[in-house]
Formats: structure tokens, C-alpha cells, sequence
């Protein structure tokens, strides 16, 4: 151990601020509550749209809408595709599964 080391001298590991406004349960637990109460299926685009109308996103530019399209298209494909219902056509159209959804 080195006797005069000074730990106010110390550099944080991350010296940046976490991002805001992001949902307790996540981008996708919050996509997944949209399409729980969604009437009609939805594309991931519509999504995320929604997510930055309830939670105030920052959607002007590509860069942000995309990383949010893609942590929403990730989250459903890996966490949550069990719990939801792919719709044929272009775009890919998602919805909650419900009992007559079953296979």
C-alpha cells in the first residue's frame, strides 16, 4: 500500500452523468407495457415514438431515434419474445400474445 496516496486526489472511473428519463423497468419493459395496451399491433418505429411522447425523449435526431429503435428490437426479440405476437407484412408489426394467440 502506498502511504501517500491521497484519495481526494483521485480521478472517477466514469466522470460522465447517467442518461435521464429512463423507465424504471427499462427501454423494453416499457415498450412491452405499450403494446399491452395497444389496441392494434404496432411497428417497433411506433414504439418508440410513444416511449418519447410518455417518458420525453430527445427524437430529433436519427442517431437517438435509432438507439432507442434498437434497445426496444432487442429487448422484445431477447427478453420478452415469448410474451409477444410477430404480424406478417412490412414492417413487422408486434403485439401482446393473448390466450388465443397460443400456438
Amino acid at each position: 500500500l502506498n502511504s501517500t496516496w491521497d484519495q481526494s486526489a483521485a480521478e472517477p472511473i466514469r466522470p460522465k452523468e447517467p442518461r435521464r428519463g429512463i423507465p424504471p423497468q427499462g427501454v423494453a419493459g416499457a415498450a412491452l407495457d405499450i403494446l399491452k395496451e395497444a389496441t392494434q399491433p404496432l411497428t417497433i418505429a411506433e414504439i418508440v415514438e410513444m416511449l418519447g411522447e410518455c417518458f420525453g425523449y430527445d427524437l430529433t435526431t436519427v442517431a437517438e431515434r435509432q438507439r432507442y429503435h434498437t434497445a426496444v428490437n432487442n429487448g422484445l426479440m431477447n427478453i420478452y419474445r415469448q410474451d409477444i405476437v410477430e404480424h406478417p407484412g412490412s414492417p413487422t408489426r408486434w403485439s401482446w400474445r393473448t390466450d388465443d394467440d397460443a400456438d
